[in-house]
């Protein structure tokens, strides 16, 4: 006796029922599918906004509106937050650099108000040395000691006596700093005043 053939719609109603067990669960790749979900949700979604633009236009190009403010919203926060992202880092440099140099007149003060005043004399020669470089009177580097330092000077043009009086205070520091005889209170508080009067007049003459 002849066996029926099954027809197509048998055959996968069977199929459909075998895969639908539990022990099948596993192997239905397109339930667990995302790339193809999306693929299909985008297909979706560019279908709706031509069928949109045939059937209701006002409906599209009011989408379409809103859609380019939101694309210029976007577009605008992101310049916004790079360009704010570029003027902080280039602010911190120069705002590192300031909070870590070391303020040499206020402690220059702090050791004179201590009684160390070949300390502090010291630190205004490091201030004025440094104000010296700033504004370019000197050209002045870490390696240079103090007679090269003296010779910049001579050769600068700093008004004269304010010249002679910083050569003459370079000299006389590294003498009381180095000299094999320690400075003695009075001779140390009186070369920390002239440091000090002379740091203020070369101020003085920067602002000028």
């Amino acid at each position: 006796m002849p066996v029926a053939t099954p027809s197509d719609e048998q055959i996968a109603k069977l199929a459909s029922a075998i895969l639908a067990r539990d022990r099948y669960r596993t192997f239905r790749p397109e339930s667990y599918d995302l790339l193809k979900w999306l693929r299909n949700a985008l297909g979706a979604f560019f279908d709706f906004i031509a069928d949109l633009y045939v059937n209701n236009p006002a409906l599209y190009w009011l989408l379409v509106a809103v859609l380019g403010a939101i694309c210029a919203l976007l577009l605008t926060h992101m310049v916004w937050t790079l360009s704010t992202a570029m003027r902080a880092s280039t602010a911190v440099a120069p705002l590192q650099q300031a909070s870590a140099e070391l303020d040499f007149v206020a402690e220059a003060q702090r050791l004179a108000a201590r009684g160390e005043h070949l300390e502090a004399a010291h630190r205004l020669l490091l201030a004025s040395l440094r104000a010296l470089a700033r504004a370019r009177h000197i050209p002045l580097h870490p390696e240079d000691g103090n007679g090269t330092v003296c010779r910049q000077l001579a050769a600068s043009k700093l008004p004269g006596t304010l010249r002679d009086q910083l050569i003459q205070l370079i000299v006389q520091t590294e003498h009381a700093w180095f000299g094999d005889v320690a400075a003695g209170d009075d001779a140390a508080a009186g070369l920390y005043r002239r440091w000090r009067a002379a740091h203020a007049a070369l101020i003085r003459t920067e602002v000028t």
